[in-house]
């Protein structure tokens, strides 16, 4: 499972940036992500190049398939993925996924995904706020890992969004864990703004379950219309090595 903090710093393929032009001008994004992290200990350094496509078929659908390459510790796993999300008509929105990699070396063979987002539950004069749910179970070589998160959103007039999430996770041996994400956003400008967030949750990786804590700082840029740049360092912290990763993100609409 991909680490807490970046399941809010990158949000999902469909409902991010969704809103950089209107659909039916421009019904296809290209999402193109590539991250190097470095490690302590005299660990070899990881690498992650990630591809997804994304058809809009109406303004309430999105439609992605996705391709993603890692190499950690002298092994390498590419995982192809696919997810589909749908705004409804009454105000909720919801999605599910499944991401496959057969002869995965540390990333999970197979995993499933679903989640759901509230219409507004409570809004006033300068803010407004809304709950949602994400579920996940991930099948390893070691075992199965599942987790469910529970979160509030609340979205301010200006265009920041806070968001708290709890993550309890059942981790290889069925034995809970309990965890949490905060995020916040804000714009600098019309075409800048900046993010950041801290997790501590179980994290999954090579088959084994850890506590990880991890800091997240980011800027996202709006090019124009149709293009935004973005970047995200993060440090997170694990029992037997430190990482800190740099990522780069460029979304194409077309």
């Amino acid at each position: 499972m991909k680490c807490a903090l970046l399941a809010l710093a990158l949000p999902l393929v469909g409902f991010a940036a969704s809103a950089l032009a209107e659909p039916a001008a421009y019904p296809w994004r290209l999402d193109l992500v590539g991250g190097h992290s470095s490690l302590t200990n005299g660990s070899p350094a990881w690498t992650e190049a990630d591809a997804a496509v994304t058809y809009q078929p109406d303004a309430r659908t999105w439609l992605t398939a996705n391709v993603e390459h890692s190499d950690r510790f002298g092994l390498s796993d590419t995982v192809v993925g696919f997810h589909a999300a749908r705004l409804l008509s009454n105000g909720w929105s919801g999605g599910a996924g499944l991401a496959i990699s057969p002869n995965a070396a540390f990333r999970a063979r197979y995993q499933g995904q679903a989640n759901v987002v509230t219409p507004t539950l409570v809004k006033a004069k300068t803010w407004s706020l809304a709950a949602g749910l994400d579920g996940s179970v991930a099948d390893y070589a070691s075992g199965r890992v599942k987790s469910l998160q529970p979160g509030l959103v609340l979205t301010a007039k200006g265009g920041s969004i806070f968001g708290l999430r709890l993550i309890e996770t059942w981790d290889e041996f069925n034995k809970r864990r309990d965890g949490y994400a905060v995020r916040a956003e804000t714009p600098l400008t019309k075409r800048v703004k900046i993010l950041a967030g801290y997790a501590d949750a179980a994290e999954s990786d090579l088959g084994v379950t850890v506590p990880t804590r991890a800091v997240n700082g980011g800027v996202m840029i709006e090019m124009g219309k149709t293009t935004v740049l973005r970047v995200d360092a993060v440090r997170e912290i694990r029992p037997t090595f430190a990482r800190t990763d740099i990522t780069f993100a460029v979304t194409r609409l077309f």
